[in-house]
């Protein structure tokens, strides 16, 4: 899919996409119905075996926890019936797939835009992760927040995510 009408170096809508600052504009959105799994969210500092030096990623880690859970972001306003490009790195092990969704707050939650990424991997450089890039409109409300998951995260799996960014343009 060819971008255009992209500023590079444009504002990045989402709060805290690189995760610098922790967990903060983040919290954790749990939709799987296993109470007996262990879960959890955190983030990891680079140079790990499976984040790259350098950078700060989102982990979401579970163990037998079905369908889908990770974190969502603080309220993002949004212009109206606009089409933006969403975009980061992610990577996973022992985890079904990988997904990003944006949801209308104000339109009871509901999904807009669904990112499905399968098969992932990852390691510790960027070039082993999976770079993703989509262009999705919003509808005619303003408020917004972003998903972030592992989905179906097998005996010990985890699903990684950084350097995401939404920005106006297409």
């Amino acid at each position: 899919q060819e971008l255009r009408n992209l500023a590079l170096g444009g504002k990045n809508e989402l709060r805290n996409g690189n995760f610098a600052n922790d967990l903060a504009n983040w919290t954790i959105h749990d939709l799987t119905n296993d109470t007996g799994t262990v879960k959890s969210v955190s983030c990891v500092k680079g140079k790990t075996e499976w984040v790259p030096s350098g950078k700060v990623a989102l982990q979401i880690r579970g163990t037998n926890a079905t369908d889908r859970y990770g974190v969502i972001s603080s309220d993002m306003y949004l212009n109206p019936n606009t089409e933006y490009v969403i975009s980061g790195y992610c990577a996973g092990h022992r985890v079904g797939k990988v997904q990003v969704n944006v949801r209308d707050i104000d339109n009871s939650s509901a999904n807009i835009f669904t990112l499905n990424i399968t098969p992932v991997n990852g390691g510790n450089t960027l070039d082993k992760w999976h770079r993703f890039e989509s262009v999705f409109t919003t509808t005619s409300r303003t408020r917004f927040a972003l998903n972030l998951y592992g989905v179906n995260l097998a005996n010990d799996g985890y699903a990684w995510f950084t350097d995401v960014q939404i920005q106006e343009g297409n």
